[in-house]
């Protein structure tokens, strides 16, 4: 249900629906294409692009640079593509990476050419270290920055720190186990245990509970990277109050051996390109979004200093999927229809082109500003 999990609707400023910046995404993909007439059948090595996505997003995390973004879209597609294969080819990439993802595939093009990354390769040794401790269950990007700054430098330095915690500890201890793909065979065993603990006679107690398992599964592809699941009642509707379903729910499942403390995860269906679409189409539109939540609310203008926020209007809560792609003015798609390598063929191609230029949140910003100075 998601009113319970999924996106959030800001509303900004009326008439800024119409503020892009046209930018030329395709040029590193056409740059392929034309230096290399048979680069469908080229290869590049799996592993090795997938650590080069990894290492170029956490370093732009660790910098708080947005393009972060289009790596981590990059490596959830790619990776979930062909796990087991030691190459790949760029035919392959093609079908599930959208040409749109610039940073992508000028890495990708680097690759191909056995050419290091230039970004990566500019990255000082504080940064490489504070990267490799973002890795890990437990360290955000300030605790990652400290622990560089303070002379750590591999993950052994980390494992051997005095404050290291019995999470983080784990996390290293399988950081490996991390990077593998589950078949959809495991996940349907998955699935087939957590009937047992919702559906059986030991849970009958609790109020109406239902589950569904959601991420790449939903999507209907044969891996997934981690277990998302979504439980949701109807007696639970505020995600801020503490019930006693919730609770009862939890304590549960945990009782039962299939998860652990702090490992649940919230709602998600459709890949990085599709959220990046739905954000764009909100913005465009005047609203913002977010992925954990389905809200509507207001924000009329962005004030150059702290205070309150002018209300221009409430519009209605989206209560269904459909609403929401509605209200982005996207048409639905299923949730088996929300990978880049299916929705291209069903979503016209001038709306995927129109959908894909990305959103300049400073050019938003210096255009509101001066907005409101004029008035």
């Amino acid at each position: 249900m998601l009113s319970r999990g999924g996106l959030r609707f800001h509303r900004r400023t009326q008439g800024q629906a119409g503020l892009s910046r046209a930018l030329t995404q395709r040029a590193p993909f056409n740059r392929i294409v034309k230096r290399d007439p048979k680069w469908l059948t080229k290869t590049v090595p799996t592993r090795e692009l997938l650590d080069r996505f990894r290492e170029q997003e956490l370093c732009r995390k660790l910098r708080k640079d947005d393009k972060w973004e289009y790596l981590a879209e990059a490596y959830d597609t790619v990776a979930l593509l062909q796990p087991d294969q030691s190459d790949i080819t760029l035919g392959q990439i093609e079908q599930v990476l959208p040409k749109s993802n610039p940073i992508a595939w000028t890495m990708i093009d680097n690759l191909s050419r056995a050419a290091p990354d230039p970004y990566l390769q500019q990255r000082t040794k504080v940064e490489m270290a504070a990267c490799q401790f973002l890795r890990v269950h437990g360290i955000g990007i300030v605790l990652a920055k400290r622990l560089a700054a303070a002379g750590l430098r591999t993950l052994d330095d980390l494992a051997a720190w005095p404050e290291v915690t019995d999470s983080q500890m784990l996390s290293l201890n399988h950081l490996s186990d991390m990077d593998k793909m589950i078949p959809r065979l495991e996940m349907e065993s998955f699935k087939a245990r957590l009937e047992e603990v919702f559906y059986s006679k030991r849970f009958s107690e609790a109020p109406d509970v239902a589950f569904e398992i959601v991420g790449p599964y939903r999507c209907d592809l044969e891996y997934s990277p981690n277990i998302n699941i979504l439980v949701y009642s109807d007696g639970y509707v505020d995600l801020g109050a503490k019930t006693s379903v919730l609770d009862y729910v939890y304590h549960r499942v945990m009782g039962e051996g299939l998860i652990e403390r702090g490992q649940m995860l919230s709602v998600e269906t459709g890949d990085g390109f599709l959220w990046r679409m739905l954000r764009g189409q909100a913005k465009r539109r005047g609203y913002r979004l977010y992925r954990n939540n389905v809200e509507w609310g207001p924000l009329a203008r962005i004030p150059e200093g702290a205070g309150a926020v002018e209300v221009v209007d409430r519009p209605p809560q989206p209560q269904t999927e459909k609403e929401v792609f509605d209200l982005a003015d996207i048409p639905y798609l299923q949730p088996h229809q929300r990978t880049y390598s299916v929705y291209r063929n069903i979503l016209p191609a001038t709306l995927l082109e129109q959908l894909s230029t990305p959103w300049n949140n400073e050019f938003l910003k210096s255009q509101l500003r001066k907005q409101n100075a004029e008035q």
